[in-house]
């Protein structure tokens, strides 16, 4: 979904973004970010969300489209998007994309008009 440069994978890089960044959290995500010169995404997710691999996955897969659909509207940052336990209750698609993009408002990580 991303090209490898827009990814963020390098653990000193996690580290700095929860060292020095800013956090944000909701009942279905968890959001840690700085700014940055480019857009660089993490996805993140534990076995608290879910036991099962195939059900991470999915939801990683669908948070990744979601944040696909948002990007043009960020700002330039390192963002990590944890998974929250609760993620498992809102499974389709339209809820993670409303969250998501609601949390991405309150936290003041898109671009004005």
């Amino acid at each position: 979904m991303f090209k490898r440069a827009e990814r963020l994978n390098a653990s000193r890089d996690f580290a700095r973004i929860y060292r020095k960044g800013q956090s944000a959290r909701d009942r279905l995500f968890r959001l840690a970010w700085m700014p940055s010169a480019k857009t660089h995404i993490a996805v993140v997710t534990g076995r608290k969300v879910s036991t099962k691999a195939v059900v991470r996955n999915r939801l990683k897969r669908q948070v990744r489209a979601a944040v696909a659909e948002l990007k043009p509207q960020l700002r330039s940052i390192d963002l990590i998007i944890q998974l929250q336990p609760g993620m498992t209750t809102a499974l389709k698609y339209t809820d993670i994309k409303i969250d998501l993009a609601d949390l991405f408002g309150r936290s003041a990580l898109l671009r004005q008009p």
